[in-house]
């Protein structure tokens, strides 16, 4: 992820719309962030013993700002420290941090407490990227599919994969999403565009989360 951010310039990219001051790209900013934090959060859980978990939140907060400042020490300084060098640094530096407060039983923030705000963040990011990749995907079927029966198929499978995952009141029903999710597939005209592969690849994030 982070070798993406560098070769496409997401930084500058950052810095230019709180420059220009664009209120929706910066909340969309915002929500990738959080997102982005609490998958770490996630993979710390599995890959750190159980007996640390209460203290994997400090250790995500840390590892962000250990990365986001080493990485504009590495800009300011125009010094070319390879990303993997550099992450694989601050994971050991973490590592034996986590060990060490686990062990002194010091805890800086209480997850239970921020899991609400983050989840919150990382929905609405959730919803933009749907959003996003469902509209892109519909072009797609409207303006490539001649066949109008499968034209009105597609977007119906679109439209329902939607509504299972947006609505508030029960958990989407997975099955009958990765039924949807096949029966697309099974357009010849989608099945090798990167829109459904885009699409997919949110889709399956979006169920995992909400389950």
């Amino acid at each position: 992820m982070l070798s993406f951010a560098e070769q496409n310039k997401i930084p500058e990219m950052i810095e230019s719309t709180l420059v220009l001051n664009e209120v929706k790209t910066f909340q969309y900013i915002e929500e990738l962030k959080a997102a982005t934090f609490n998958w770490i959060y996630e993979r710390f859980q599995e890959i750190f013993p159980s007996k640390t978990s209460p203290y994997l939140f400090d250790g995500a907060v840390l590892l962000e700002g250990m990365l986001n400042n080493i990485f504009k020490m590495n800009k300011a300084l125009n010094y070319p420290l390879p990303i993997e060098q550099i992450v694989r640094y601050c994971m050991k530096r973490i590592e034996e941090i986590v060990i060490e407060v686990a062990e002194q039983k010091e805890q800086l923030f209480n997850p239970s407490v921020y899991s609400a705000v983050f989840n919150e963040k990382t929905e609405s990011h959730f919803s933009t990227e749907l959003t996003r990749v469902t509209a892109k995907l519909k072009r797609v079927i409207e303006n490539k599919l001649i066949n109008e029966e499968e034209q009105k198929k597609g977007l119906e499978f679109v439209t329902f994969i939607s509504d299972e995952l947006l609505q508030n009141d029960t958990e989407p029903r997975t099955f009958i999403i990765q039924s949807s999710l096949l029966s697309l597939e099974k357009i010849n005209t989608l099945a090798q565009t990167k829109e459904l592969e885009e699409y997919k690849e949110v889709i399956t994030t979006l169920t995992r989360h909400a389950s």
